[in-house]
């Protein structure tokens, strides 16, 4: 089993497509409660432990872009329980658009597999 897995918005909607019913169909503009529903129902047909969403929003007139993760966990009582960031926002400009996601995925597999160090 995964310990978890990491998509894309892009992602998301591509594996609802062909994973889910139809009902689970998730538009592109789809909100973080539409994300995380479908994020459960993935969750539970693989059966991994969590699945997290990178979401980001550019103000396209000050280049300015807000990111924000999304989390499904799965407790050891089996249930998923959902989790947003969305209310501590990172907003910064960014110089490249590539790597954001990566640097959050490399603190992820830190902070879950390394004891942190008193000062």
């Amino acid at each position: 089993r995964f310990e978890f897995v990491i998509l894309s918005l892009d992602q998301l909607i591509g594996l609802a497509e062909l994973q889910l019913p139809r009902n689970s169909a998730l538009p592109v503009d789809a909100d973080d409660s539409a994300c995380l529903e479908v994020m459960a129902k993935l969750h539970a047909k693989w059966g991994c432990k969590r699945v997290a969403l990178c979401r980001k929003q550019r103000d396209a007139a000050t280049n300015v872009q807000c990111r924000w993760s999304l989390l499904t966990y799965r407790q050891t009582s089996g249930e998923i329980i959902s989790y947003s960031s969305r209310q501590l926002s990172v907003w910064h400009r960014p110089t490249d658009d590539c790597g954001g996601g990566s640097a959050w995925a490399a603190g992820l597999i830190h902070a879950l597999h390394v004891a942190p160090v008193g000062l």
